[in-house]
């Protein structure tokens, strides 16, 4: 997102500059201005009344792209290329696309076979041993690719969404009279290779999406073939789709793969009353499958989006018109949270996304913002649809050009309701509705006589030429302050805590609003206060808890929504509890104000329970513990402290009741509950003797 807010800075700095040096406004009206107009006021409106501005408008930390400024970064980028590019450039812009996703997808290509790429970038760039293997990966890289886009799906988006334009552009020159074989060549040769990589990524949500985009790009070309009587084309298109169909299965035999059978696990994922094709006739396989990051910990992946998404309808009746505000789901959400999230595998991670799209833009921007992204997207369709059926305005190239963005973008659409959007994908959409504008509206730049520059223009452009290297310069500080804030963390992990201290103040001078680093800092001073409490250093440790709370304070002023913040501050206080039990107070006051920003959160209470129990509060903490197990009956430390604490008063039954639960039905190997058991048991056999 940064690299992408710096090269947008420098096309609307030359686009300006080009406006001086011509002494003419380029900026062209476009059938697109209403629909982004009011994206963009639905935006700002839940910008404005949102529960975190901040993190509205800059974006979700650490992912950035969907806030505020993003979105008028990408609408900036659609109007300085609708005002500054002509017909005749749509075919290179396309191609040059495909040239970069050939790159990325030979980038991933040979992580399937254990050669990363990227292992061999950062041994070189860290003065190790060159390794061109996958070892510098926790991901299972070979058997689910994802290159540089750190995801599998990621990677599937871009390349569904350019698999079809690349069809139509190879369709395009079969047609034309003078055929550029070489543009021919690129479009088929990046079709198999976009197709294999998409193989390697296992994606269901991609192969869904690809194969709904042919079927759109078939429907659409073939119907407006067979609409105007063009009987020849319509025979070298559908022998295309055809031949483009048998590689494809062929492809998928090559790699032991159903072409539907991501797809067909993906329905099945989603009715789990069905049993779908490829279960019933697949042979039983003794290892686990390869699965996506929603179902790393064991529960499948369509039962968690099932609960993230009624969690993201229960957001958008608490917010039904702006939503909670823009990027804010991993805030608004825990207090909407489904009480069955407990019962999953990922029950304890942090979801900033509903992964899904559309459900995303209800629950963080209300009925207002769901709608105008809706809208744009159907505008899109219906505008391409409208000028290629009637063939007057763009030509038998230029269709299909269209129709190959349409189908993309329907790709991209099926990816986004099973997932969200990235900044590759978005940067791509938003070029496709410059492109299909340039297509459509027919319009050309009129070269007009070229005038002496006077003195103002001369300041005018210096001054332009100051604003985009100050911009530039902000932009950096702002990675400078995440490259500074991950190594930081990193050092005080290593044990480096003086380097590790100074390197997250340093991101702090550099980016002063951001909360998250507060919070890092925070916790950093109160490890570091007990650290020198053990030391017998009570003076220093005093002081530096003293700063720890004061950065905690900070921190939550910047940002009192984050329930990861307020997490902290509670962790926080019970570590410096070692130095003064006073401070268990304040972690209770902490945790209590929790409760009601996320009512369904095991977590919490647990911690709670806990900090009663380091008072002396055993009445309160054992009312804690049992909230927390009919929030999180399987939580097997909540069982086992309250057998514990059941057992120090006196309530031996009930202490049996909760071991034997434990080991009859979360984790019969557990060897506390399994000792503790024996002893009660033993003693109970001893006193009966």
């Amino acid at each position: 997102m940064l690299m992408t807010y710096g090269i947008t800075a420098l096309i609307i700095s030359l686009w300006i500059t080009r406006m001086i040096v011509e002494q003419r406004v380029l900026f062209r009206r476009t059938l697109f201005d209403i629909p982004l107009l009011l994206f963009v006021v639905s935006q700002l409106l839940s910008t404005i009344f949102s529960i975190d501005p901040y993190t509205s408008f800059f974006g979700y930390y650490s992912r950035f792209h969907g806030g505020f400024l993003s979105t008028l970064t990408y609408v900036g980028l659609f109007y300085a290329l609708v005002s500054n590019l002509e017909k005749k450039h749509v075919k290179n812009l396309l191609v040059s696309a495909l040239i970069a996703a050939v790159g990325a997808a030979l980038y991933a290509f040979p992580e399937h076979y254990g050669r990363s790429p990227s292992c061999f970038l950062i041994a070189s760039g860290q003065g190790g041993t060159p390794a061109f293997d996958v070892s510098c990966w926790i991901q299972d890289v070979k058997s689910r690719v994802f290159g540089t886009f750190g995801q599998p799906n990621w990677l599937a988006a871009y390349l569904i969404t350019l698999f079809p334009v690349s069809l139509g552009i190879g369709i395009s020159q079969l047609i034309v009279k003078r055929q550029n074989w070489t543009v021919v060549g690129l479009a088929f040769l990046s079709l198999t290779l976009f197709f294999t990589v998409l193989l390697f990524t296992q994606s269901r949500s991609g192969m869904a999406g690809l194969l709904i985009s042919l079927l759109v790009f078939g429907g659409v070309s073939l119907g407006v073939l067979l609409s105007q009587h063009k009987i020849r084309q319509s025979k070298i298109v559908g022998s295309v789709l055809a031949a483009t169909l048998v590689g494809m299965i062929g492809i998928s035999q090559l790699y032991g793969q159903s072409l539907l059978a991501n797809v067909d696990s993906l329905l099945a994922r989603f009715n789990p009353g069905v049993t779908s094709q490829t279960e019933s006739t697949a042979p039983v396989e003794e290892s686990a499958p390869v699965v996506n990051r929603l179902d790393i910990g064991g529960t499948d992946s369509g039962e968690i989006r099932r609960i993230v998404w009624n969690g993201a309808i229960n957001v958008f009746r608490r917010y039904p018109l702006l939503g909670s505000g823009v990027e804010t789901f991993a805030y608004s959400y825990y207090q909407d949270r489904p009480v069955e999230h407990n019962n999953v595998s990922e029950w304890d991670f942090l979801y900033n996304k509903a992964h899904n799209e559309f459900l995303n833009y209800l629950a963080t921007t209300g009925i207002v913002g769901l709608s105008t992204y809706v809208l744009l997207l159907i505008w899109f369709g219906v505008v391409v649809v409208a000028h290629v059926f009637k063939n007057h305005q763009v030509s038998a190239e230029e269709s299909y050009h269209l129709i190959g963005m349409l189908a993309g973008i329907t790709a991209l659409t099926v990816s986004n309701s099973l997932g969200f959007s990235t900044v590759m994908v978005t940067v791509l959409m938003f070029i496709f509705f410059g492109l299909t504008t340039i297509l459509v509206q027919n319009e050309t730049v009129i070269d007009i006589p070229k005038k002496p520059l006077t003195s103002w223009h001369y300041s005018s452009l210096i001054g332009v030429g100051l604003t985009v290297m100050y911009v530039l310069w902000m932009i950096g500080s702002w990675w400078s302050a995440d490259r500074d804030f991950t190594q930081g963390k990193g050092f005080l992990r290593a044990g480096y805590t003086r380097e590790g201290l100074e390197l997250l103040q340093s991101a702090i001078v550099q980016s002063p609003a951001e909360a998250l680093f507060y919070d890092e800092l925070a916790t950093s001073y109160a490890q570091v206060a007990v650290s020198l409490f053990q030391q017998q250093d009570a003076t220093a440790a005093a002081q530096l808890a003293a700063e720890a709370i004061s950065t905690s304070d900070q921190a939550l002023a910047l940002n009192g929504r984050h329930i990861n913040f307020l997490k902290s501050r509670a962790r926080l206080f019970i570590l410096l509890g070692t130095l003064d039990t006073k401070y268990y107070d304040r972690a209770r006051i902490t945790l209590e104000d929790t409760i009601p920003r996320a009512p369904t959160d095991a977590k919490v209470r647990y911690n709670l329970a806990l900090v009663e129990v380091a008072q002396g509060n055993l009445d309160r903490a054992q009312q804690r513990f049992e909230e927390t197990l009919v929030l999180k009956p399987n939580y097997e430390g909540a069982r086992l402290q309250l057998a514990r604490l059941y057992q120090s008063r006196g309530m031996t039954a009930q202490a049996m009741v909760e071991y034997q639960t434990i080991l009859s039905s979360i984790n019969p190997n557990n060897q506390e509950a399994l000792s503790e058991l024996g002893a009660i048991q033993a003693s109970a056999s001893a006193n009966k003797k």
